[in-house]
């Protein structure tokens, strides 16, 4: 059995445990802007669960929840308005489209700040644009056409979906954990400490998807 997988797979176990103890107070959000210039999304988040896919050609558009938990009912108003004032933004830098959490007054107290919020985001981007996602930890799901695709992670579990096509140069490592890659003609699978690198070069793409985790699970389809 994969040591990582054991690893996610007790962790797991362990938050739902903490989870069972606790209830949460929720909210949705929405936002969205033109794309104008905008070549690059850039997503600059805590650690957080991020689904990247195609939308309309003209728009960007971030929505999703934002949840808390709470120990006791008298906690319920203090988390509540804690949330109301947490979301996501998006701010247009140049030809840069920068996702970022928002935080108002109420979000930044002490009591805040005791425990972290979970944040759900879903980004609807215009085919063809380029997307850089940097952040320590997360679940990433990515699916659609795109420019270059650039992800950095300490921890968490990266699943990718793009036409071969598009793609001229794939990248792939974790120093421990998985990488599984299909290519559509094989399959490659690298597993366990040190795992290594899956490089791959198609001379009809344009694109450079480069996924490099220090932990976790990469698993990349390059779709017909």
């Amino acid at each position: 059995m994969r040591n990582i997988a054991i690893l996610f797979f007790l962790t797991t176990l362990a938050s739902a445990a903490s989870a069972a103890s606790e209830s949460l107070v929720t909210r949705e959000f929405r936002s969205s802007v033109p794309r104008s210039g905008t070549l690059r999304l850039v997503i600059d988040l805590p650690p957080s669960e991020v689904t990247i896919g195609n939308g309309p050609s003209g728009t960007i558009e971030a929505f999703g929840t934002v949840s808390r938990a709470y120990g006791k009912a008298a906690d319920i108003a203090v988390a509540q308005q804690i949330v109301d004032d947490s979301s996501v933004r998006i701010d247009i830098q140049g030809t840069r489209a920068i996702i970022r959490r928002h935080l108002g007054p109420a979000a930044q107290g002490r009591r805040a700040r005791r425990t972290k919020s979970d944040f759900k985001v879903t980004l609807l981007v215009p085919e063809g644009m380029h997307v850089e996602l940097r952040q320590k930890a997360g679940e990433v799901k990515i699916a659609g056409a795109f420019g270059n695709i650039l992800v950095r992670m300490r921890a968490g579990d990266v699943s990718i979906a793009v036409p071969k096509r598009t793609i001229k140069e794939l990248i792939a490592s974790v120093r421990v954990g998985d990488v599984t890659t299909n290519l559509g003609d094989r399959i490659i699978s690298r597993e366990g400490f040190f795992a290594g690198k899956t490089h791959f070069f198609n001379e009809g793409g344009n694109s450079i998807l480069d996924v490099r985790l220090t932990a976790g699970n990469v698993d990349i389809n390059l779709t017909e």
